[in-house]
């Protein structure tokens, strides 16, 4: 599936949508990211909207339902996905399902990767499930934008473009899989990462 590049249709009437699958569309003749899937899921939700009820075609439903799986690898969650998604539109759904599952399985990913080994990515991943969580808040305050007059829309496209780039750029250094050396260095990076941070709110606590 990642290596088909997903189309977003254009729909008679619907500025806001139209205007997205533009911006789509200019992001990946632009940019040509390495997990185009994860754009077209961001610009897809956001597309919705101006939809009643933010809701998504039936048909869409069950790409999505199935593209999420695949992202929240090594979890099998296409049914709760699914169900979410005709239940409370997509603004609930990012809000009430999409984030927290991002959340759980980002953990997950970031100890145990996609494939059940331990520090798969290492702190790549850490970074990338990072970004993320900051990228699907910046998309549920999306939901707010078409209510704006529509010479406000391009700062919110412009800022939304920068973020997939940064986050193409993480998932490029996540995917490659480290050799046991690699691990104990990344491993090495995060705990010092921890026991600094550690350290430094204990000594402002401590003053």
């Amino acid at each position: 599936m990642n290596d088909i590049v997903l189309k977003i249709e254009y729909e008679k009437g619907d500025i806001w949508h139209n205007s997205l699958v533009h911006e789509y569309n200019d992001y990946m003749k632009s940019i040509k990211p390495a997990n185009h899937i994860h754009a077209y899921l961001v610009y897809t939700f956001l597309s919705s909207a101006c939809s009643p009820a933010f809701s998504l075609k039936k048909d869409k439903i069950i790409l999505v339902s199935s593209l999420m799986q695949d992202q929240n690898k090594p979890f099998r969650n296409f049914l709760l996905h699914q169900s979410a998604l005709q239940t409370f539109g997509v603004l609930g759904y990012c809000i009430f399902i999409l984030i927290p599952i991002e959340f759980i399985t980002g953990i997950y990913q970031c100890i145990w990767g996609y494939h059940n080994r331990i520090f798969e990515y290492g702190f790549a991943m850490v970074l990338l499930k990072g970004w993320r969580m900051m990228e699907w808040t910046y998309l549920v305050t999306g939901f707010c934008i078409p209510f704006l007059p529509e010479h406000y829309w391009p700062i919110y496209f412009h800022g939304l473009k920068n973020i997939l780039c940064i986050d193409n750029h993480f998932n490029s250094i996540s995917s490659i899989p480290l050799n046991v050396y690699d691990k104990l260095q990344d491993g090495a990076l995060v705990l010092s990462v921890f026991l600094c941070s550690y350290f430094f709110f204990y000594f402002l606590a401590s003053h």
